[in-house]
């Protein structure tokens, strides 16, 4: 078996991930809480996450990611070397996509599907919120008036920790305002 590094699979992902239409992709993009780390999110209809796990990593820590992955991302997939593809189907649940990650005869690194994956049934809404830059945050509750939809003040709005005020609009929102609200984050995210 010709092992697959970090950077082997990282690079021909970014490459098959930039196809997707009008996609914005970003490296190492860190979680609302911070306690992990995507390897690769690219950014477009939905906000997808990729975790890579080469034939060199470990998978200590893939069921804590999961559960990290699955509170801040709307889709989520698995890339792995074939060390660890019939491990990591075992560990991620249904819902996340699983590509393997192997050379081929001219030493490229293929990337083929083994599932696809489907929209994330436990996003967090306040943890996708919190992926948003506060200030960022603040101007579109302001400008496009969900404070209104959730019986704020305007002052209100800036003098509320980030916290506080995902977490209110998320009790006070009816869940079609809350699509409409992570329509508009998605696309600040993709503009960052």
């Amino acid at each position: 078996m010709n092992k697959l590094d970090d950077r082997d699979i990282r690079v021909a992902l970014r490459k098959m991930v930039s196809t997707y239409k009008d996609a914005k992709v970003f490296d190492e993009y860190t979680t609302y809480s911070g306690k992990s780390r995507a390897d690769l999110v690219a950014i477009n209809g939905h906000v997808n996450a990729f975790e890579i796990k080469s034939d060199y990593d470990s998978l200590s820590r893939l069921e804590n990611q999961v559960k990290e992955y699955d509170l801040n991302f709307e889709r989520n997939c698995i890339v792995a070397g074939e060390k660890y593809i019939e491990k990591v189907s075992k560990v991620v649940p249904d819902h996340w996509g699983i590509i393997l990650a192997r050379r081929n005869r001219e030493s490229r690194v293929s990337l083929n599907y083994k599932r696809v994956a489907t929209l994330n049934p436990n996003l967090d809404f306040v943890s996708f919120a919190g992926l948003l830059e506060s200030s960022k945050f603040r101007k579109i509750v302001l400008d496009d008036n969900f404070y209104e939809k959730s019986g704020l003040e305007r002052g209100e709005v800036n003098s509320m920790f980030k916290y506080d005020l995902i977490a209110y609009l998320d009790s006070t929102l009816s869940q079609y305002q809350k699509s409409i609200l992570k329509k508009v984050i998605r696309a600040k995210l993709k503009e960052e």
